[in-house]
């Protein structure tokens, strides 16, 4: 189960632009009623500028069928 996992997570990452060699864990959430898929996607480390780049050059050719949230876990005060 965990390799069939692991493909998922791999394939889902590339489709986004992400290297799936960095992502840490992902975690997907659908609503059947409306029809929302929401993902949740740990990176280690930080990705560099040009796969950033990637993955907002995704996100923005696909901005009709997806809202993009990015939120950046800093050090504690």
């Amino acid at each position: 189960m965990a390799q069939n996992t692991r493909a998922l997570v791999r394939e889902f990452a590339r489709l986004c632009g992400l290297d799936p060699n960095r992502v840490r864990r992902l975690t997907l959430t659908a609503d059947a009623r409306d029809g929302i898929l929401v993902a949740e996607v740990v990176m280690f480390p930080e990705p560099t500028g040009t796969e950033l780049a990637d993955f907002v050059s995704t996100a923005d050719a696909h901005r009709d069928a997806m809202r993009l949230t990015v939120t950046e876990d800093g050090e504690p005060d």
